[in-house]
């Protein structure tokens, strides 16, 4: 049984996601703002419904004759090698670097909660593999993984520029263990 483009915008929709049809094509086209940036993807169905795949548009480029080339496909094996779901590519031609995510369906339906992880686990990898790239392609340097604290910090500044407010800082403060003394949660890193 494949998936039918009106069961992929059925998730989109329970999701309560905003979307771009492409007109005459099962894809759609979604923009996110995330901790290091602001991303913008393609969800697609192929091969006769029986394939899903998250990609990016105008993720980031590296042409070959960069001077950070060398670093940056280090930075891509390594991620690649690292991470599960996610993949990143290069095209030597145009120096396009983008970042996808697939799946078989064959005779299974996507749950919600399949696509949620999914969909959480591209975004998450996305974002902060973009931004170790970007500093990649700028410096020549590889700085590592972001590590926790960064995206603690990161996103403690997200909750004061958003404009959170208390609720939001209280949420956050639980979240990180800051709430009355209470033990810090374990971060695990994908």
């Amino acid at each position: 049984m494949a998936m039918q483009f009106t069961d992929l915008k059925k998730l989109l929709d329970q999701k309560n996601l905003k979307y771009y049809e492409k007109p005459g094509q099962s894809e759609v086209m979604a923009n996110f703002s995330e901790l290091f940036g602001k991303h913008q993807i393609v969800i697609r169905l192929e091969v006769d419904g029986t394939f899903l795949q998250f990609r990016t548009l105008g993720y980031l480029e590296c042409p070959k004759s960069h001077p950070a080339i060398g670093p940056v496909l280090e930075v891509i094996g390594e991620l690649n090698y690292r991470m599960r779901l996610v993949k990143f590519g290069w095209d030597p031609n145009d120096g396009e670097i983008v970042a996808y995510a697939d799946m078989w369906l064959q005779d299974n339906d996507v749950t919600l909660q399949q696509f949620d992880k999914m969909l959480g686990n591209y975004m998450f990898s996305i974002d902060v593999s973009r931004h170790r790239l970007a500093q990649t392609i700028a410096t020549g340097e590889d700085p590592g993984q972001v590590s926790p604290k960064e995206i603690t910090e990161r996103l403690k500044q997200v909750v004061a520029t958003k404009g959170g407010g208390d609720p939001m800082k209280k949420l956050l403060d639980k979240l990180l263990g800051d709430d009355e003394g209470k033990k810090k949660p374990k971060v695990v890193t994908i």
